[in-house]
């Protein structure tokens, strides 16, 4: 059983990702046919590649809550970074179907508590969904800056990310009264803290 706080922290969460959803797509539909092979931020990877894995994150995720292997979870992220047309002709309506997929097996009893073979060492399905919000803001920041549109993250997502298990030990400081959202450099602050804490240089 999940406990009440549990429940509504989960709860709070499938609204996150709704909203990064949101921001990620917003930008997928400004990916002109010049701009895929544009370089992105993760330097490994161009415009494709990204979407590839974002796109294809969720479809591996679904897979890994329906019993699949991390054997399988990696063979496809090799696939996705690489050659293997996750996107097609129609990326808007391949995020979308691949969204609701892992929709649905997020939502299916008892998946919060289902523990999947992770590459990285097992994870519940509640630790998944943390994980979806997370790569989601962070990639659309990704994203935004390769085709050189506006990078600004939410902030109810940016202090969420902040607040996820991979970037712990890193308390984070509660609002002040004069620190709530809609203050541009606090906002501004706090994606700066976040990407550094990816790994990117947000100059």
């Amino acid at each position: 059983m999940v406990d009440a706080p549990e429940r509504t922290s989960i709860a709070g969460d499938f609204e996150l990702l709704a909203l990064a959803r949101a921001g990620f797509r917003h930008r997928l539909e400004l990916v002109l046919a010049d701009d895929w092979a544009r370089p992105t931020p993760c330097t490994e990877w161009n415009v494709r590649q990204l979407v590839n894995h974002v796109v294809g994150s969720d479809l591996r995720y679904a897979t890994l809550l329906n019993g699949g292997s991390g054997e399988d979870f990696m063979r496809r992220w090799e696939g996705e970074t690489g050659a293997a047309p996750v996107v097609g002709d129609n990326p808007v309506d391949d995020w979308t179907d691949a969204a609701a997929l892992l929709d649905a097996a997020l939502r299916a009893p008892g998946a919060m508590r289902r523990v999947v073979d992770y590459p990285r060492g097992p994870l519940r399905g509640r630790e998944l969904l943390e994980n979806r919000v997370v790569d989601i803001t962070i990639h659309t920041w990704d994203l935004a800056r390769a085709i050189e549109t506006d990078d600004t993250l939410h902030e109810r997502l940016v202090r969420r990310c902040l607040s996820a298990r991979m970037f712990q030990p890193r308390p984070v400081r509660p609002a002040a009264a004069n620190d709530m959202p809609g203050s541009a450099p606090e906002n501004a602050r706090l994606q700066r803290r976040l990407l550094r804490a990816s790994g990117r240089s947000p100059s």
